[in-house]
């Protein structure tokens, strides 16, 4: 892992410090691109947002998610690992609405 990587796998370490709710994978990777830009990078640390999931401690992972009734619109959310679908109330996705979350299928 770089040293950027590294700064970036802090960032977002941080953020999600305390948090037992499903965060946007994209809010995370504005905070890791933030640090290492602020660390002397000139570019975002990765292109494709999937990428920013192998900064994700242990015990989050990535899901895509949406809320139970809505409109069908999905959102790629790092969540920990031992959140299930269906078992939260959404307040920090004001693009999603709010509701209960669960795991978006097609």
């Amino acid at each position: 892992m770089t040293r950027y990587e590294q700064i970036g796998r802090r960032a977002i370490e941080k953020e999600l410090a305390g948090r037992s709710e499903p965060v946007s994978l994209w809010s995370l990777s504005c905070s890791a691109d933030q640090a290492v830009r602020t660390a002397g990078k000139a570019k975002d640390l990765y292109y494709s947002l999937y990428d920013y999931e192998n900064l994700l401690p242990a015990d989050w992972t990535c899901r895509w998610l949406t809320v139970q009734g809505g409109t069908g619109d999905g959102m790629l959310m790092a969540v920990p690992r031992s959140w299930r679908s269906g078992e939260s109330q959404n307040n920090a996705s004001a693009l999603l609405g709010r509701g209960t979350l669960v795991e978006y299928t097609l």
